[in-house]
């Protein structure tokens, strides 16, 4: 038997029979299943989970940390990649232009990036994508194998060239430490304007000790009033190199010397604004950049790190 409900009302001090009207029945009525049917949720996550198999519970785990593994390794990849791609840079820029050889063609590289995935398309996102990456990098390493293995050939055909090819730098700069003003526009301290620095300069203490970069023959060794004590070499092939403002030099015009033959000490002779060796490399008449002739030296790291540094100088110390 349904109960009777009443109100009492305050302005004439009785009570009255209180009737709910059906929108206001309807409400309570949805409420109360809304919260029976939230409650039933959340029993059956929990009951779900707490009657998880040991197995399920294994399989979870190990899925969230195979996951978490393929996320690192793409991290990794995109490092192999990254390093890959310098190499290529240096190949194609570098190695082939030092020996004489043609740049390889766009296209070949090109054939290096596609590639597909094999893997289901059940398998998560982060999965296929490292797959992926896998196949792209085997593709462009393959590509690059084959173009260092001609080069190495093509090198050993021309070992007496290579022996006359400006291949290390000037002083002993493992750290890079050394490394002052590089190849291009930089102001003149002395002279207080911008004009082309034709080499690269190396703030070593005074009396370090500077190598001829390749063997070849001393063209000149000479006292200049801008290089002050300078020593010239030429390398036969087109190459010369030059090394100024040394402190004093012991070698003579047409002396033969051999990569790695201490030619002169650092010093601060003829225009110069601080203790350094001066070092230019000419080829065919021409100043480059010496920075692309110490591949002998620097891994693909320091190669990047030594532009980076000779770039960030606004003056020189010539």
């Amino acid at each position: 038997m349904r109960q009777t409900k009443y109100i009492f009302q305050q302005e004439d001090l009785r009570y009255t029979h209180y009737r709910r009207n059906w929108k206001t029945r309807l409400m309570k009525t949805l409420a109360g299943l809304l919260m029976a049917s939230t409650v039933g949720v959340l029993a059956y996550s929990i009951s779900s989970r707490l009657h998880m198999s040991n197995e399920e519970i294994v399989l979870r785990s190990r899925n969230k940390d195979l996951q978490e593994q393929y996320k690192r390794l793409s991290v990794r990849l995109g490092v192999i990649s990254s390093k890959l791609s310098a190499v290529e840079v240096k190949d194609d820029s570098l190695y082939r232009s030092l020996l004489g050889v043609s740049p390889l063609d766009p296209t070949v590289r090109k054939a290096g990036r596609g590639g597909h995935s094999g893997t289901s398309a059940e398998f998560p996102a982060v999965i296929k994508n490292t797959a992926a990456q896998i196949e792209k990098l085997e593709s462009r390493m393959m590509i690059e194998e084959k173009s260092l293995l001609k080069l190495a050939e093509y090198a050993a055909r021309n070992q007496e060239r290579m022996i006359h090819l400006p291949a290390i730098m000037p002083v002993s700069n493992k750290d890079l430490s050394y490394t002052g003003s590089g190849f291009g526009l930089r102001y003149h301290p002395i002279l207080k304007i911008r004009r082309m620095h034709k080499g690269i300069d190396f703030i070593a203490p005074t009396g370090t000790e500077v190598y001829a970069t390749a063997g070849g023959t001393i063209s000149s060794s000479r006292i200049s009033g801008t290089f002050g004590n300078v020593v010239e070499i030429d390398h036969g092939y087109g190459y010369h190199t030059l090394y100024a403002h040394l402190k004093r030099s012991n070698v003579k015009k047409g002396q033969e010397v051999k990569r790695g033959e201490v030619i002169g000490w650092v010093g601060n002779t003829g225009l110069s604004a601080g203790t350094h060796l001066h070092y230019e490399v000419h080829v065919k008449g021409k100043e480059v950049d010496p920075v692309q002739y110490f591949f002998d030296d620097l891994s693909v790291e320091q190669y990047q790190e030594i532009i980076t540094k000779a770039n960030s100088f606004e003056a020189s110390l010539d």
